[in-house]
């Protein structure tokens, strides 16, 4: 049977309408978790989360069999 992992990731959104680079850094990001097998499964807006400026990013991976 395969096992799944999972991984919980925030980042902080505050002014990130505005900057390019926010953008870009946490593309970059994701792309490094994807790159080690990583999918992103779902995104949680500051409204969902009650976090604000945070945005939450579930991730998961398959690790094996058991």
């Amino acid at each position: 049977m395969k096992k799944t992992e999972y991984k919980v990731l925030s980042f902080n959104v505050k002014g990130f309408i505005n900057l390019k680079s926010d953008h870009q850094a946490i593309e970059n990001e994701l792309n490094e978790y994807g790159a080690q097998g990583w999918e992103l499964v779902k995104v949680l807006s500051p409204v969902c989360t009650g976090m604000l400026p945070f945005i939450q990013v579930y991730l998961k991976r398959e690790v094996g069999e058991q």
